[in-house]
């Protein structure tokens, strides 16, 4: 004679990757579900899936790896170029430093990393002055 934790188990049956106490969760999920307005589809990790409505599984694609921006320069070298210009600002201070050897977006980069890392974010401006070839920094506090 079986029970009814067996029977309601039995729906269940293929799902040999769950324990029975993720079966039981998952069994009683979808009677929560059901009694709500809703459509749903569970896939479990073995392929079962269990559906109301006309909604359908879909696999997604997978995600490209995060590509990390590459600088053609050495590794602080910019950083070193920088630093000396933006060393002793104080509040509303405008500095212009010159591209020099380097390309404007690179130095720009530079500028804001040191920026935020030294005054926190938002408390400074960095703008690209393509006509005079510099980029300017104005740190404005808060």
């Amino acid at each position: 004679m079986s029970t009814k934790n067996d029977r309601q188990l039995d729906m269940f049956a293929g799902n040999a990757g769950l324990s029975q106490t993720q079966q039981i969760a998952l069994q009683r999920l979808i009677k929560t579900l059901d009694v709500l307005p809703v459509q749903y589809v569970i896939k479990t990790v073995d392929g079962n899936t269990f559906s109301r409505g006309n909604l359908q599984v879909t696999e997604r694609a997978p995600k490209a790896p995060k590509r990390t921006r590459r600088s053609p320069y050495p590794y602080g070298a910019l950083s070193q170029y920088v630093k000396p210009f933006l060393a002793s600002m104080q509040l509303g201070d405008v500095v212009q430093i010159p591209y020099g050897p380097y390309e404007a977006r690179y130095v720009a980069h530079a500028c804001a990393a040191h920026a935020n890392r030294s005054w926190g974010k938002g408390t400074y401006i960095v703008h690209t002055n393509n006509d005079k070839q510099h980029i300017e920094v104005m740190r404005t506090g808060v």
